[in-house]
């Protein structure tokens, strides 16, 4: 990160191991080198690997690795890259969310935004008015670092970073020159017809969510998108109309970017946009 920090002229999105979500792992870990000495091999010997495969196979209900279910995915792989990259990894480190922004200001940068900003709020969860009133006051940073650890299942942070000097700030999506640009992988229409099918859940589903989703392409302003929506649907107040759109980017904020340049009218639009089938899942918070 120091090595790119000189030359960055925009941002740079990074992805790092979280340490909470990972306990189990880094257990498992310790063990595996403690089986390696044991054993008189390197840590990727054929049978080490097997060893390991042994060790997952032992470890009770209880263990951390088994009991939080968030790495069955990679131990179910049965591959051993899965293994190696999960367990007998050379090079693992996690980071808490003050260890990732000390990294970033070490670089002379700064973290502006995590990819998926809903994580790390954890509102929703709280319903004492004491406890959430303190933790609404801290700053986004320190509410990111409370959240880590309240809800002590997240297994990596993905962020945007900018120089430390560099004043830019988030698009804000109320704002009338911001322009939504989806990232579900398909064209905006595409999107758009699975929505009004059913094909993907948008809770909650204003009448206009299709329209308002086929708009989304990173071709129409916010003030573009009310103007349009306010000529086609004439009986509708244009606060009828701003509530819906509201509601839709909030919806599908973390599968949207929101930006305030228009992809020029006359550019194709890139590969990874013009897939068949929409994924609305990649980035959205299961």
């Amino acid at each position: 990160m120091q090595c790119l920090a000189p030359t960055l002229q925009g941002g740079l999105a990074a992805m790092v191991y979280a340490e909470g979500g990972r306990l189990g792992v880094y257990q498992t870990q310790a063990m595996a080198r403690l089986l390696s000495g044991g054993l008189g091999d390197s840590m990727h010997s054929s049978d080490m690997r097997g060893l390991t495969r042994k060790l997952l196979n032992a470890l009770p209900a209880t263990h951390h690795l088994r009991a939080s279910r968030l790495h069955e995915a990679d131990i179910a792989m049965g591959s051993d890259v899965g293994l190696v990259d999960l367990i007998l990894h050379a090079q693992d480190r996690a980071y808490t969310v003050p260890q990732f922004e000390d990294l970033a200001r070490s670089a002379g940068m700064r973290l502006i935004s995590f990819a998926l900003p809903s994580r790390y709020n954890v509102l929703p969860h709280i319903h004492d008015e004491q406890l959430r009133g303190t933790v609404s006051r801290l700053s986004w940073l320190q509410r990111a670092a409370f959240a880590e650890s309240f809800l002590g299942n997240m297994t990596k942070h993905t962020a945007f970073m900018v120089k430390a000097a560099n004043p830019v700030q988030l698009p804000v999506p109320g704002d009338v020159s911001v322009v939504p640009h989806l990232r579900t992988f398909c064209p905006a229409k595409l999107a758009a017809e699975a929505v009004e099918q059913g094909a993907v859940q948008l809770s909650p589903h204003p009448p206009l969510a299709s329209s308002i989703v086929a708009l989304m392409d990173g071709r129409h302003s916010r003030q573009e998108i009310l103007a349009t929506l306010l000529k086609e649907n004439p009986h509708l107040e244009s606060r009828q109309i701003e509530t819906q759109v509201d509601t839709v980017f909030w919806v599908m904020r973390e599968c949207s970017a929101f930006n305030y340049e228009k992809v020029p009218g006359d550019k194709p639009l890139p590969f990874n946009e013009q897939q068949p089938n929409c994924k609305f899942d990649t980035f959205w918070n299961s």
